[in-house]
């Protein structure tokens, strides 16, 4: 889908949500290079890959409610780096005029451990 279908679906006349606009253009910019996309995660220290058969990057990525969890979660953004039989996934949670929903990180660490154990996945990263 084009980014300006993505933003499209984004826009409210009666409020313009900037934390949404900045998570889809983050997203269009690092699916435009994965160089750019892997120079970046390895600068935050999420990742010692040099570089990804494949490299997936979806917004708004739902995550059912977990036992221990009052509500599902929906981290900004969701990474998964391949490289060979490696996997990695990282979530990114950005705030642009919001705040912090109560346990969210918590509950998006639960989610990566949970998926990691469910996929073997190499390193999850929030």
């Amino acid at each position: 889908m084009s980014l300006f279908k993505q933003l499209e679906k984004l826009y409210r006349p009666d409020r313009f949500q900037r934390e949404d606009f900045l998570t889809e253009i983050v997203a269009q910019v690092l699916r435009n290079s994965s160089e750019l996309t892997l120079g970046w995660l390895r600068s935050l220290g999420v990742t010692d890959l040099k570089e990804a058969d494949s490299i997936k990057i979806d917004t708004q990525v739902r995550f059912m409610r977990q036992a221990e969890h009052d509500t599902d979660s929906r981290p900004d953004i969701s990474i998964t780096l391949v490289e060979g039989v490696d996997t990695e996934l990282i979530l990114i949670e950005s705030k642009v005029d919001s705040k912090q929903g109560d346990t969210q990180l918590q509950r998006y660490a639960d989610h990566l451990t949970a998926e990691k154990e469910q996929k073997a996945l190499n390193k999850a990263s929030l």
